[in-house]
């Protein structure tokens, strides 16, 4: 176990983590992402609001957010050993709801494996009962109640968050409550290869109807393009990547996707590459 440093915050890391890995090749790794949701936060005075981690891992996104806001943060991480380091790096923080519990929307209990290993873990729908994931859940409405008004909504589970980000969308359909910001994981790298990228350009469509824009990043938290409230600059946006992919000269290995609701002050997303 070492520690790194998120800005003024140090946490600690299992050895053989991709984060250490990451932090190594681009030392601002997913530094973009967060001051934008910084900015977004502060211009619209909102910057304390509760936040939602769903794949906490072992905290880098708490460190990020309690970089600056002091708004309550529920955690959610299925995987036992990261779940044990995550407590043990918010344990410096007030505030912080830890659920060692697989984040599923509630139509697809018992129909989800979870796999994990040293460096991340891994969320899919599996056709088999005897494949899917045996431990505790929690659907999206738990995760939602714990939450006030104009909440964080971030996302990253490794291939799931498609599904995550639909079932938050139905949802919201039932309640007044709306985040502010919605921030996700994009397929993955395998997920590109086999063209199997529409559930992501789905979820962001749904969210783009519901009245956010969307600003699209590279893993390593480069803006790639504004995509506003249209769905066909996302499509084009990952249809650009699988034929990087094809082509083997993808810009980046996944993007993230960041909406913003559209009755704020957007400009930090249009803006973003001023970061």
């Amino acid at each position: 176990m070492k520690k790194i440093s998120i800005g003024e915050i140090s946490i600690s890391i299992p050895d053989g983590h991709q984060l250490a890995e990451m932090y190594a090749a681009c030392p601002t790794y997913d530094f973009l992402p967060w001051k934008t949701i910084r900015k977004i936060l502060l211009v619209n005075d909102l910057l304390h609001v509760d936040m939602i981690d769903i794949g906490a891992n072992i905290g880098d996104g708490v460190a990020h957010y309690r970089g600056f806001s002091k708004g309550k943060i529920v955690c959610v991480e299925a995987d036992k050993n990261f779940f044990e380091i995550l407590k043990e790096n918010t344990n410096q923080f007030q505030d912080i709801v830890t659920v060692n519990k697989l984040a599923c929307p509630s139509h697809l209990v018992q129909k989800v494996k979870f796999s994990s290993g040293s460096r991340t873990g891994a969320t899919t729908v599996v056709e088999k009962y005897e494949d899917a994931w045996r431990g505790d859940s929690i659907t999206t409405e738990a995760i939602l109640d714990q939450v006030r008004d104009n909440f964080v909504f971030k996302t990253d589970t490794d291939g799931f968050d498609a599904e995550i980000v639909k079932d938050l969308d139905r949802v919201l359909s039932a309640r007044i409550e709306r985040p502010s910001v919605v921030f996700f994981e994009g397929a993955d790298s395998q997920q590109m290869l086999a063209k199997q990228y529409l559930p992501f350009v789905e979820a962001t469509a749904l969210l783009q109807r519901r009245g956010y824009e969307v600003l699209i990043l590279t893993n390593y938290g480069i803006p790639f393009v504004y995509a506003g409230t249209s769905p066909s600059v996302v499509r084009s946006a990952f249809d650009g990547l699988a034929l990087g992919y094809k082509m083997k000269r993808a810009c980046c290995h996944y993007f993230d996707l960041m909406a913003v609701r559209e009755d704020l002050i957007t400009d930090s997303i249009r803006s973003g590459f001023e970061f």
